[in-house]
């Protein structure tokens, strides 16, 4: 693949998508992690020249690349640079990912916004650079640190859902959950309250889930996914009774829901 990608770049040099599926390509092996660097900001040159370039794959793509020189894949809480370069990358690594935010709906470079932040915070304070961060927070406290985290989780969150992406969705409640435990965190609507409900059961955090599930139901009592958490909770707590008819309560309201979506998709379809 690599080398029809080359071939295919020697052949017309303006092929943004070959660079961009090269970078990507070669960002899973951290010795080629340099050649990765080099086809991603590529990518990018070529947009000072040509429109139409998608600049949420490369400038997220190059954002987690450089987030992974700093703290490595997993996260750990020992820079993987000195301090001053590793501020650097990190400094980079936002901005990329509010510039892919600012060109579209770039619900990756929100998450790995999120997932910069978080690091961010759970291990030495990253020195502020000449110019301020795109987020304004390198070098701030812990706690500020992950709020910023969960403010990115909960925007990829609210977009995810208005895209009806479940799969982007699941990943930023996850998170969500993970960081603001026991339902702390910013006001959420009814949808959001209940994935991220359903989020924090499996986390194992019980009363994040209850917390999360009661408010979805106190704005809509008609959430099927809030009334199959209930279900969850109630199996996990052994009463098998209650969780029954709460599964049952949330087959009901999602076949109603179907039912009222494929009317309204009849009633408005063109004649």
């Amino acid at each position: 693949a690599l080398r029809l990608y080359r071939e295919a770049l020697h052949i017309r040099p303006s092929q943004w998508e070959s660079s961009l599926r090269m970078g990507t390509l070669l960002m899973g092996r951290e010795a080629r992690s340099f050649e990765a660097e080099a086809a991603l900001r590529y990518t990018l040159n070529l947009s000072t020249t040509r429109t139409g370039v998608d600049h949420c794959a490369p400038r997220t793509n190059l954002g987690v690349l450089l987030t992974e020189r700093v703290f490595g894949r997993e996260g750990g809480s020992v820079l993987t640079a000195a301090p001053a370069t590793a501020s650097r990358w990190a400094v980079e690594a936002l901005a990329h990912f509010d510039a892919a935010m600012r060109a579209g709906r770039c619900n990756a470079a929100r998450l790995n916004a999120g997932r910069l932040l978080r690091y961010a915070s759970r291990g030495p304070p990253l020195q502020r650079g000449p110019e301020p961060d795109e987020f304004g927070l390198l070098g701030a406290s812990p706690d500020a640190l992950r709020a910023a985290a969960v403010k990115q989780y909960t925007a990829a969150l609210e977009i995810s859902l208005l895209e009806d992406d479940m799969e982007t969705a699941q990943t930023a409640a996850r998170n969500f959950a993970q960081l603001a435990p026991g339902g702390i965190g910013p006001s959420l609507t009814a949808q959001q309250h209940a994935v991220v409900g359903r989020a924090a059961v499996l986390e194992g955090d019980i009363s994040g889930g209850k917390h999360h599930t009661t408010a979805a139901l106190r704005l809509d009592p008609k959430s099927y996914a809030a009334h199959h958490t209930l279900g969850l909770l109630a199996e996990r707590a052994g009463d098998l009774e209650e969780s029954v008819v709460a599964y049952r309560t949330a087959v009901g309201l999602a076949s109603v829901e179907l039912q009222l979506n494929a009317d309204h998709r009849t009633n408005n379809r063109p004649s």
